[in-house]
């Protein structure tokens, strides 16, 4: 694994999860790294650093996470390579994540094509756009987040142009889009055009109908079990 690789997997651990605060401190703690020793690199007080990791200040922006990802990496290096190096190994055994499916289409498809086979209901209006390949969340979206090999996500979502998401057990739709909208500015990538929910109780939160209108997304929500869902994406080509 290289540097840019542990950078946007620890990035990624970050800023899509909810509990923003809880990854700073584990992977800081993974790296044996003082709140001191991050807060004088950063130019903070520990106080502050703190306060972050246990949620007692809002979530610190993107600019403040990637300064402090990068101090972690630094320090990490500079205290303990073997620790570092370590890390970066375990990181690449576990790469493969049961919770996540990423499929490539060999041809690229419409979103209407997607919509029919899940058997879905648009919830939004309905856009053409042809998408390349799908990513299937098929456990609940706050546990995969916080196993799942973010970097991963980041390089598929640059090597392939246009991905439809598949969220399970989503019931407003609000962690999926902030997720996605983080995702896309991390990568300087745009939105998906398609974004389907398996849900049997969905109930868009206003964020989620309005960030769907604003980008241009697709949203369509389908009652299909998680297991046919899987059966599905294995027959596509």
């Amino acid at each position: 694994m290289s540097e840019q690789e542990l950078f946007q997997r620890i990035l990624g651990d970050v800023v899509a999860n909810e509990e923003y605060g809880l990854v700073m401190k584990k992977w800081r703690e993974l790296f044996s790294v003082t709140q001191a020793e991050i807060a004088g690199k950063l130019d903070v007080k520990p106080s502050v650093i703190s306060d972050y990791e246990n949620s007692r200040r809002r979530s610190p922006g993107i600019v403040f996470i990637r300064s402090y990802v990068n101090a972690l990496i630094v320090l990490g290096e500079l205290r303990n390579k073997d620790l570092h190096d370590s890390v970066k190994k375990e990181l690449d055994i576990k790469k493969a994540n049961d919770n996540l499916i990423i499929k490539t289409f060999n041809k690229p498809k419409n979103n209407s094509y997607l919509i029919k086979l899940l058997r879905a209901k648009p919830v939004t209006k309905t856009n053409s756009s042809a998408i390349n390949g799908l990513i299937f969340f098929h456990d609940n979206i706050s546990r995969v987040l916080m196993k799942l090999p973010t970097y991963k996500l980041l390089n598929e979502m640059k090597k392939v142009g246009s991905y439809a998401y598949i969220f399970s057990n989503v019931k407003s739709g609000n962690l999926p889009l902030i997720l996605l909208t983080l995702l896309s500015k991390i990568n300087k990538t745009s939105m998906p055009a398609l974004v389907i929910f398996q849900s049997d109780s969905f109930k868009p939160s206003n964020f989620s109908k309005k960030t769907a209108e604003k980008k241009n997304i697709t949203l369509a929500v389908t009652g299909k079990d998680v297991k046919d869902i899987k059966k599905i994406i294995e027959k596509m080509a």
